[in-house]
């Protein structure tokens, strides 16, 4: 297998993964969605993590690059349930994330 076959094989690889990780992403936000209880209105990033499957870390990548919006409270930065919940409309629409 040449050098380029190898790249074209793990842009394949990553890119299945991403798919995957976003019908994750998206089934998991569906299921918080139809709790009893009404969303929350803010997360801190820890919360808003583990409502995406992702790291805490992952939201501060994703919140430094503009795809969510944060608000101050304090000394917190917050996150809105509306941005949330726009990053995975984006991400099913199929829109690339780049951090």
């Amino acid at each position: 297998m040449s050098l380029t076959q190898t790249a074209e094989s793990l842009q394949e690889t990553a890119d299945e993964l991403r798919s995957m990780l976003t019908q994750l992403a998206a089934a998991r936000w569906s299921q918080t969605q139809q709790g009893a209880e009404p969303p929350r209105m803010l997360y801190g990033y820890a919360e808003a993590a583990d409502a995406l499957s992702v790291s805490a870390k992952q939201i501060e990548r994703l919140a430094a690059a503009g795809y969510l919006e944060t608000v101050p409270l304090g000394r917190r930065r917050l996150i809105p349930h509306s941005s949330l919940d726009e990053l995975v409309k984006r991400l099913l629409a199929g829109e690339p994330i780049a951090l």
